[in-house]
């Protein structure tokens, strides 16, 4: 299976965060499952919105891989440290553009 979100122009906390993956109808058990984030649209996010979709998608709902495509330098940092703190690094694809 392949779910995949895409990101608003503004994203901002990890209640933002949640709000989004609740409106993705996503399953609570996504472990056969790669995400891909489409973040082309994203002019603005917030280091904690990236914490909580590595933590929601990866770790509570056990997405076999997250991916996320048309991120800028800086929110990919978020997201990469993210993955980092919750030790799920070889889950994470970033893609820059």
């Amino acid at each position: 299976m392949t779910a995949m979100l895409e990101l608003p122009q503004l994203s901002g906390g990890r209640r933002r965060a949640a709000a989004l993956v609740d409106a993705g109808h996503l399953p609570d058990d996504l472990s056969d499952a790669s995400v891909t984030i489409d973040a082309r649209q994203l002019l603005a996010g917030t280091e904690s919105f990236a914490d909580e979709l590595v933590k929601i998608l990866l770790l509570d709902r056990k997405a076999e891989t997250l991916n996320v495509i048309n991120v800028s330098d800086d929110f990919a940092l978020f997201l990469e440290q993210a993955a980092k703190t919750h030790s799920v690094s070889r889950r994470l694809v970033v893609d820059r553009f």
